[in-house]
């Protein structure tokens, strides 16, 4: 009696993630000794089998008439959930951006500052001046700084500007001055306001 051979037939995983299967599993399976994804085995039915466990739980199945041969996954084969998303080109080499708050009266806000959803700073209502190169958090096309204003209980503002924010291009000497060449962004911040407040700076970077 001849043994009739079935060509068991799985695509393998890009970096160790099976891009078939459903659900993660704690498991690891393999068939005739090769490691597959377990969503490969779905709607599988297999006749004369051994199945063993071993100490981690890795399930091994003894298929004899089965031969399992890998097909290469191809590019477009993976799933959405799994791509890469592109990234953005970063800025030209050689500028700098920078973000610098001026606060000449200080102790009425807190601010807390992000750069494309990315956290900046979390600066303290007494601080009268911040200034920090936000050049690794910004990309080439649109981008945007997040300032949340968040008002000191009992702090006392007759209106005006309290906090003065810009976001340029420009240059720090080897004394530590700080040359602005093109504003991107700016804002004032008025006083008096008894609310947390969140105020936008978008610019776009070429």
């Amino acid at each position: 009696m001849s043994i009739r051979e079935t060509i068991l037939t799985v695509v393998l995983a890009l970096g160790g993630v099976a891009v078939l299967a459903d659900s993660a599993a704690a498991a690891d399976v393999y068939v005739n000794g090769v490691k597959i994804g377990a969503g490969a085995l779905r709607g599988t039915v297999f006749e004369n089998v051994g199945v063993r466990f071993d100490a981690k739980g890795d399930v091994y199945i003894v298929a004899p008439g089965y031969r399992v041969e890998v097909e290469p996954l191809r590019a477009d084969a993976v799933r959405p959930e799994f791509a890469q998303p592109p990234s953005k080109p970063v800025p030209p080499l050689g500028r700098r951006y920078w973000l610098v708050v001026n606060t000449p009266r200080p102790g009425i806000y807190k601010v807390l500052i992000t750069a494309n959803g990315a956290p900046v700073a979390d600066l303290d209502p007494n601080r009268r001046q911040y200034v920090v190169d936000l050049t690794s958090k910004l990309h080439q096309g649109e981008n945007r700084v997040e300032l949340t204003y968040l008002p000191i209980p009992g702090a006392v503002s007759e209106g005006g500007d309290v906090s003065d924010v810009m976001v340029g291009l420009g240059a720090a000497a080897a004394d530590g001055t700080l040359t602005i060449s093109r504003v991107l962004a700016a804002h004032k911040q008025p006083g008096g306001r008894r609310s947390a407040e969140a105020v936008d700076l978008s610019f776009t970077l070429k």
